[in-house]
């Protein structure tokens, strides 16, 4: 069993990277729009929020098919780390100016997003159960 200290230092540690990612997924997010419609990219309103939503769409989509990564190939750190990396990397892809980075980029933040909440969230409650995590 873990005592209390441990169980606040883990716990920290893991609402932490919750608040970091969920920084990144709604940051992203918020600026998507503005950056279709009113940056160089100049999509078209409608254009702009069909990709939204498809966006939005995938990456709740994602988080089942994640949970089943992490459960059964990749194990509960592994899928955290790889989540984060690739959502990480999916926001410095979104600083190239093309349409083929935009695609990548919320490819990535998608995969990513989709590896990483199931993930930290089954680490969370295994450190409640007293389990570790492999």
């Amino acid at each position: 069993m873990l005592t209390t200290a441990q169980l606040a230092s883990q716990t920290t540690y893991s609402l932490l990277s919750v608040f970091i990612e969920r920084i990144s997924f709604y940051g992203v997010r918020s600026l998507l729009l503005m950056y279709l419609i009113s940056g160089s990219l100049n999509w078209k309103e409608e254009q702009a929020l069909s990709l939204y939503a498809i966006f939005i769409t995938a990456n709740q989509l994602m988080r089942p098919l994640g949970g089943l990564v992490a459960d059964f190939l990749l194990g509960i750190k592994r899928s955290a780390m790889l989540g984060m990396l690739l959502q990480s990397l999916g926001c410095f892809t979104l600083v190239i100016n093309t349409n083929a980075s935009l695609y990548a980029g919320l490819l990535l933040i998608t995969i990513g997003s989709g590896l990483y909440s199931p993930a930290n969230i089954a680490h969370l409650l295994r450190i409640y159960n007293g389990r570790r995590t492999k």
